[in-house]
């Protein structure tokens, strides 16, 4: 048996930015990207829940014949301190009124979409993204502690299956993120 060494090491931590790219529909990614650089402290997380397994147990024998897989899901959650009418429109699909002064929270729940982007900083001023391509939102208006804390934007969601360089996937870690224009 060989031992292999890991020759680059990826370390992550401490967020640069997080940033949000809608989706038009639920099959096209938007071209407006929002660097939301305003989220409290210790309130964004990415999570894959456990996998779940199912064991086809064989008759004659303790060994089960097979082991099915299911992969969990990925979660994403955090919390951002910008409560603007345009940003309850696009992340919570509220409407506004002409002016973009007022925000109105919708009376159903429809699907809202968007590629989440959590970028660190890395060595050298290269950029490391944690990426969930297609997050299906559901997010909602915040207030409460407000001796404390601050009305905020809980944006969260599910990531979803998307293709990116061809590959159908819900999350994607890039070493070498490009910082968007």
């Amino acid at each position: 048996m060989a031992l292999a060494e890991l020759t680059n090491k990826v370390k992550v931590y401490n967020p640069y930015a997080l940033y949000v790219t809608p989706w038009t529909s639920e099959t096209t990614k938007g071209t407006t990207t929002y660097k939301l650089d305003e989220v409290i402290r210790d309130t964004t997380t990415i999570a894959q829940d456990d996998p779940t397994e199912n064991k086809i147990e064989n008759e004659f024998s303790s060994a089960p014949i097979v082991n099915t897989v299911t992969l969990g899901s990925y979660t994403f959650s955090s919390e951002v301190a910008d409560m603007s009418p345009e940003l309850l429109k696009i992340l919570c699909g509220y409407t506004t009124d002409s002016t973009n002064e007022k925000a109105y929270a919708p009376s159903t729940y429809a699907p809202v979409y968007a590629e989440i982007a959590l970028v660190f900083a890395a060595a050298g001023g290269t950029y490391i993204a944690a990426i969930l391509p297609k997050v299906q939102l559901n997010s909602k208006a915040t207030l409460d502690s407000l001796s404390t804390s601050m009305g905020r934007i809980t944006l969260a969601g599910t990531g979803l299956n998307a293709t990116v360089d061809g590959k159908s996937t819900p999350f994607v870690l890039d070493t070498a993120f490009e910082l968007p224009a």
